[in-house]
Order: C-alpha cells, then structure tokens, then sequence
C-alpha cells in the first residue's frame, strides 16, 4: 500500500462504517526512522508499533506494517477518542472492523490482538446483534461502553432478575458499564452475559 491509498482506505471505512476517518494524511517512513521516532519511546510499554496516529489525525506507517494503517485509520472514525489510552475492548473492536474491512481490500490483518478480538466478538455474539451492524452503532456511539452496555443489558437483563442474587438492577448496570470500561479482569456480570470464563 502507498500513500496515494488514502482515498481508498476512507472509502472502504465510510462505506462499512457509515462514518468516515478524520485521517488525512497517512505516510510511510522507513522502519529505522519509524523505530527512532516512535518505538523507541513507546515500544517498552505498548511493543514494537507498526503505526501511529498523532495530534491533527496524522498516521505514520512503519515500512511493512501496511495492515496497521487501515487499524488505525479506523481508530480516527470514531473508534477512539484522540489522545487517550485506548482500552483492550476497543481494541478488540477496532480490529474486528479492520479484518472486516481488510477481506474487501484483500488486505491481510496484522496478527496481534488474539485476545482483543476474542473478548470484543464474545461481547457482540451476547448482544445478539450482526457484526457490521454493532460495528456501525459503536463507531457512531459518543460513549462506546454505554452502547455496549445497554445491548447486552437489554438483551440478558433477565438473567439478573433475582436481588437476593445480584442486587438491585440499577446497581447490576452501573456494574456492567464499570466493568466494560475498566475490564483488566474477571467480572461476574460479563461472564454470565458472555458465558465466557477469563484467566
């Protein structure tokens, strides 16, 4: 991919998406420049990053990362919001849209990201909705986790019938938000809506 495939990466996005990516300007820079600038300064903690996305939606790609500038071109479509951490759910979602949108362009994904996508297809499989359907409600959600929450709420708030069991409803859905935002762990909530048991 070069840069002049700006404009068919925006329109694969907005198309799949109904939102188009605010990033305009996409470049290349050879691995040793991208390493001195970014991955030496940011790899410690997050790895080694085949892209980034900076202040003013400028994405540079490391020479090879290629797949990593549609991943992030996606993050400018509402998928995350500029300058902060982004979470291991949002991650999860935003590269589910990536290989979603990468099968159109034949584009092969970046391979990182077993356990995002795990969790982020677990959370959409118990909401019940269609893939490309949640992905287009969460890319135009303001607040991605009450989004979520009020699916998989809507869609098992049964399940949580009982006070004696769980307490209060009111209570059981600030938890599940809380639990979305914060998730580094287990939560009884999520794995009774996802059935899924964490590590």
């Amino acid at each position: 991919m070069s840069d002049y495939n700006t404009d068919v990466l925006i329109r694969a996005i907005s198309q799949y998406l109904g939102v188009a990516p605010k990033a305009r300007y996409v470049r290349h820079l050879p691995k040793e420049e991208f390493d001195r600038r970014y991955n030496m300064d940011y790899g410690r903690i997050t790895g080694m990053a085949g892209a980034i996305t900076l202040p003013g939606n400028k994405i540079y790609i490391r020479e090879g990362s290629e797949s990593s500038a549609l991943h992030e071109m996606i993050h400018t479509a509402g998928f995350q919001y500029l300058g902060c951490e982004s979470s291991v759910v949002n991650e999860g979602m935003t590269q589910l849209a990536t290989i979603e949108i990468g099968k159109k362009l034949g584009l092969r994904p970046h391979s990182g990201y077993v356990d995002e996508i795990r969790i982020a297809s677990d959370i959409i499989n118990a909401a019940g909705v269609p893939k490309r359907t949640f992905l287009r409600g969460y890319a135009k959600a303001s607040d991605k986790y009450r989004y979520i929450s009020d699916l998989l709420w809507k869609k098992h708030h049964r399940k949580f019938r009982d006070v004696d069991d769980w307490g209060p409803a009111e209570r059981v859905r600030k938890a599940i938000y809380s639990d979305l935002k914060n998730l580094v762990g287990y939560s009884i909530y999520l794995e009774e809506m996802l059935k899924t048991k964490k590590k």
